[in-house]
């Protein structure tokens, strides 16, 4: 099984793989009981043979096939681990670099769509603002010359009142 097979394994099968590892494990134990019983049936030969020379010709073939299939074992058992956890250290990392590109796109969008709507609020107040303003010149344009239009014995009276129209329209501005 290749790398890039084993990372894209769910989390249920590398559990499985991990069980076969097991079961093989076991089937090893049995394997390396058999040898061991072999070996004692073997020595029972050797001392029937009566040379060391050939039970140790005998024998090493058993101790160095059982040795290999212990080593190869574990070896593929830390390979898997440490795949496994790649995978899941690489996988956190993504979801983190996911989550955080949303939230900083979702704050983003709320900072656009508030500041839009600060820029219409504050358009329609300068817009209403333009109009209060030109509408009160009006007034005044029109309050001049009615105010030219009076006699200077009626002016004094029109004085006093345009003082308080100007008081009243500065306290609206």
């Amino acid at each position: 099984m290749t790398e890039k097979e084993v990372r894209k394994l769910s989390r249920l099968e590398l559990l499985d793989i991990l069980v076969e590892q097991g079961k093989e494990n076991d089937r090893l134990k049995e394997e390396l009981s058999a040898a061991k019983e072999e070996l004692a049936s073997r020595q029972i030969a050797v001392e029937k043979s009566g040379t060391m020379a050939e039970a140790a010709m005998r024998l090493s073939g058993v101790f160095e096939a059982a040795d290999k299939a212990a080593e190869d074992y574990f070896v593929n058992v830390k390979k898997q681990l440490l795949e496994q956890a790649e995978r899941e250290a690489n996988d956190y990392l993504e979801n983190i670099k996911r989550d955080v590109s949303e939230e900083v796109d979702t704050l983003s969008k709320e900072y656009l769509a508030y500041m839009r709507s600060r820029k219409e609020e504050i358009n329609d107040f300068l817009q209403r603002a333009k109009e209060k303003t030109e509408y009160l010149e009006r007034v005044a344009q029109m309050l001049r010359e009615q105010l030219i239009s009076l006699r200077d014995d009626d002016k004094k009276g029109h004085v006093e009142l345009l003082d308080d129209v100007v008081k009243v329209l500065d306290r609206t501005l």
